[in-house]
């Protein structure tokens, strides 16, 4: 039996009794006990969107932050077969200019989602 209030995923939640339950569906056969609730479509709708909504803060913030993709031009840098190579590492903040190794190019990354439009 559960305490009155318990915790779980770091939420408080209340137990309800059975009696104070109310279940309410269409009921099909008149000795019909159990039946889908009428919310059922809208409550996973729900789920679903909260999901879209997440994905779609998660991908503007991505996009907001502007990253950076440098694409080394075989044509221009050549390591030495003993040289190992490193990537360079550059970080960027807001209004920097930033001079790039020789042979690297720049690629945009930009998010297509959420658009503008």
């Amino acid at each position: 039996v559960l305490a009155e209030a318990f915790r779980h995923g770091g939420k408080e939640f209340e137990r309800v009794s059975a009696e104070d339950m109310l279940h309410v569906y269409d009921q099909e056969h008149p000795e019909q006990f159990r039946g889908i609730p009428w919310n059922h479509t809208s409550l996973s709708r729900m789920r679903n969107l909260s999901g879209f909504e997440e994905a779609s803060v998660v991908n503007a913030r991505a996009g907001a932050s502007k990253t950076l993709v440098l694409q080394a031009d075989a044509d221009v840098y050549e390591p030495d077969e003993s040289e190992e190579f490193e990537e360079p590492e550059i970080e960027l903040e807001p209004n920097t200019v930033v001079t790039l190794p020789p042979g690297f190019t720049p690629v945009d990354y930009s998010p297509d989602f959420p658009s503008t439009e």
